[in-house]
């Protein structure tokens, strides 16, 4: 009996080998594949740090949301969620793309010395519900009476439009509009891609060709807390739609770092 128990005790481990050895072998198979699929560009990858050509030379705040509001800089400059969900994002992915009902979503991100420097540059791919016409915050570091700076939204019918509000002292408030129009007749769910850049002496809107010089206008040294869906400022009402990948940089990023973010995984 031990005999027999033995041996049919050697061929289970020999199976069992046999078995994870198989499973090894899949799995390195599988990798390879993966890894020869993004090499052809057939994969889309889920976060700029899985692209080769990801900037991160004064990156203060990157929020992929995936699933959460945290912020993947490193910077610990995580975001307190309300009322959010998550939805698809512009790869079809789910749960990679954060949305807000337009009623009370939104992210707020506690004041912090990383954001409050004199220049500023941000990005984020975005999808609005044009049902809602009214205006809307969709980044925001401002208080109550309009001091300080929101990146918002103007709704038609069929059309959106971006701009940028800086109100720098009492009584002296700069509007820009983006040049970024998107026309929507058809109700498609897309995403666009929106980048701009402002500091103590200049302002420059990337996609829209925009660009304008300030003498001496300190644009975002304040205290505020920064709100992604929505504005302290009473002017605004809470962004209606979808946002994937925002990132905030403390610097100016030029044309062509500004055109590698905007390429990455884009057929």
């Amino acid at each position: 009996m031990k005999t027999i128990g033995s041996i049919l005790f050697i061929m289970m481990s020999i199976i069992l080998m046999c078995s994870c050895e198989k499973e090894k072998e899949k799995e390195i198979a599988q990798g390879e594949g993966k890894e020869k699929e993004i090499a052809q560009g057939n994969v889309k990858t889920t976060s700029y740090f899985d692209y080769d050509d990801f900037i991160t030379e004064g990156l203060v705040a990157y929020y992929p949301f995936n699933g959460n509001a945290n912020d993947s800089s490193g910077n610990g400059l995580d975001g307190i969620a309300n009322n959010l969900s998550y939805s698809s994002d512009r790869f079809d992915q789910p749960e990679r793309a954060c949305h807000f009902n337009g009623i009370n979503s939104y992210i707020k991100i506690d004041n912090s010395e990383l954001l409050n420097g004199n220049k500023y540059t941000i990005c984020f791919w975005y999808s609005e519900d044009l049902t809602d016409p009214l205006q809307q915050s969709i980044i925001s570091k401002s208080d109550t009476a309009r001091l300080g700076f929101t990146l918002g939204m103007s709704k038609r019918d069929y059309s959106s439009q971006l701009y940028f509000a800086i109100k720098y002292k009492p009584g002296i408030e700069l509007l820009t509009i983006l040049g970024l129009t998107k026309w929507n007749g058809g109700g498609e769910r897309k995403f666009e891609f929106a980048a701009v850049a402002f500091s103590e002496t200049e302002y420059i809107d990337y996609f829209g060709g925009g660009k304008a010089s300030y003498n001496s206008l300190v644009f975002n040294s304040n205290k505020y807390d920064l709100y992604i869906g929505k504005s302290e400022n009473g002017r605004y009402k809470n962004f209606k739609g979808e946002i994937d990948d925002l990132l905030i940089y403390n610097r100016i990023l030029t044309h062509e770092e500004i055109e590698k973010l905007y390429k990455w995984n884009k057929k």
